[in-house]
């Protein structure tokens, strides 16, 4: 049995998450699939395409491990909180713009 690593590195833009979404499926397939780890990195990008990427996770019929090796901003924040068991470094989720003056940073444990 195989543990897969997928790291999302960049903006969350419409070509970024189908290249997850299609890169999970493909490795949902393999015979020797045993867990998935989505190692995340980004400043955020499209609130519709995070907020399909949290959607999907959710959905997925195995429960996927999320780990934030970098920053992780704006709408990369739901997108990372979509998988089932979370990992982070202690700087990883800062809020942007606006959240950042109303202090309405969101940590989920």
């Amino acid at each position: 049995m195989a543990e897969y690593r997928l790291v999302f590195n960049g903006p969350i833009i419409t070509q970024s998450a189908n290249a997850l979404r299609h890169r999970v499926a493909f490795i949902l397939e393999q015979a020797d699939f045993e867990s998935l780890t989505l190692v995340f990195s980004t400043s955020g990008g499209s609130t519709q395409d995070g907020i399909n990427l949290y959607s999907f996770l959710r959905a997925l019929p195995i429960r996927v491990h999320g780990h934030a090796a970098g920053h992780v901003g704006s709408i990369g924040i739901p997108a990372f909180l979509g998988a089932h068991y979370r990992t982070m470094s202690r700087f990883s989720c800062r809020p942007t713009g606006a959240s950042l003056l109303a202090g309405s940073l969101i940590f989920a444990p």
